[in-house]
């Protein structure tokens, strides 16, 4: 029986290991994601509902894995639910799941009566893209959780002192756990009503919040180092040393598909790249950054917007680059007065007007930049 046990605690350290190990390898091993470790821990014997909240590409499903094997279910995979995407309403996509759950508890207990919920918790259900969850569907989640909830008691309830602290999380193991996977939009959709509050706030308590990838600029070189021993693995092929201009560039570049986007680029060297060592301009080509629609997607307001054009522009330009200046505010205001133009039916008078400067300034700065073609439409439209 000591064998037993000490072999139980021996198997047990090592899965604590591995999905500690699994998750520095899927999104890095800096302080964000030690954090992440540390809260893992706390939460993951709990089996209570979690909320995974973080921008597109940031890891969701890496953490959301390691909540199940944290909890020791190396052998569970959860049964996921797109918001948005999937056909069937989410309070069927429940019901089926909960009853799946029941039945694999009941064969459990048919077999042998002792059997732990521990050895055998209940399923696990994934919902994905939460924030694009229907008001209706809002509406029967909320009401699946509360039914969930009126059947085994709520955990942080603070009416509950008279109950065993085991037999509380017992009755959590009897349920389905939800790991629910959003974006950072739902705060805001929070604030404006479109996501219902009470449903937020039904699973706010227990919330991971993952870390944007510019804002762990320290922790990028090594991710760039994992991920291209990844993509070499993946393509059989040897990985080209970075110059330290280019692990700067990637260190500087926002990165607004995150994790994901960083190993796509990783991916597009490995596989397209044949020099033994990689430069800076060669690295920037390759990449074919994305601008305003990606950093758009990625639920950026207008002054990260300007903050990350800029760094693209200075990465675009040359290291000794001395029209920094017109590089970069010159072809945005090239943009500005096209787009103007468009806006005013290239009616140059309408045009100057709205830019708040004088007609043969407009007229000059078209010229300067090449915009003067249109000066000959907007005369006829005068």
């Amino acid at each position: 029986m000591l064998l037993g046990n000490r072999m139980s605690k021996l198997i047990s350290s090592s899965s604590n290991e591995r999905w500690e190990s699994d998750l520095k390898t899927a999104i890095g091993a800096g302080p964000s994601t030690q954090r992440l470790i540390e809260a893992i821990r706390l939460l993951a014997p709990l089996c209570h509902h979690v909320l995974i909240v973080g921008e597109t590409g940031c890891g969701h499903r890496e953490v959301a894995k390691a909540l199940i094997k944290a909890g020791g279910r190396y052998d569970e995979s959860p049964s996921v639910y797109r918001c948005g995407d999937s056909p069937e309403p989410i309070e069927a996509f429940l019901g089926r799941c909960h009853r799946a759950s029941s039945f694999k508890a009941g064969n459990c207990h048919e077999e042998n009566e002792d059997v732990d919920s521990k050895r055998h918790p209940a399923r696990v259900i994934q919902i994905e893209k939460l924030e694009s969850l229907d008001r209706l569907g809002q509406h029967q989640l909320l009401q699946w959780i509360e039914s969930q909830s009126s059947k085994t008691g709520d955990p942080i309830s603070l009416d509950c002192d008279h109950r065993d602290p085991g037999e509380e999380v017992e009755a959590l193991r009897s349920r389905p756990q939800l790991l629910l996977l959003s974006s950072s939009e739902i705060d805001s959709r929070v604030r404006d009503r479109s996501f219902d509050p009470e449903l937020f706030y039904a699973i706010h308590a227990m919330r991971l919040d993952l870390v944007p990838l510019r804002e762990r600029k320290k922790e990028i070189p090594e991710l760039v180092h994992a991920f291209q021993e990844r993509s070499s693995k993946r393509f059989g092929r040897e990985s080209p040393k970075m110059t330290p201009d280019a692990v700067r560039a990637l260190a500087e570049y926002a990165w607004p598909g995150n994790l994901l986007e960083l190993q796509s680029v990783m991916d597009r060297i490995v596989a397209l790249f044949d020099s033994p060592t990689l430069h800076r301009n060669e690295l920037l080509a390759l990449m074919e950054t994305r601008t305003s629609e990606a950093m758009v997607a990625a639920g950026e307001d207008f002054d990260s917007l300007v903050k990350i054009l800029v760094r693209l522009g200075l990465q675009r330009a040359p290291i000794d680059a001395t029209d920094l200046q017109e590089q970069i505010v010159g072809q945005v205001e090239k943009e500005l007065i096209a787009q103007v133009l468009s806006s005013c039916d290239q009616i140059q008078t309408k045009a100057a007007i709205r830019l708040g400067m004088n007609r043969n300034t407009l007229h000059k700065k078209m010229k300067d930049s090449g915009l003067d073609e249109a000066i000959e439409s907007g005369s006829n439209n005068e």
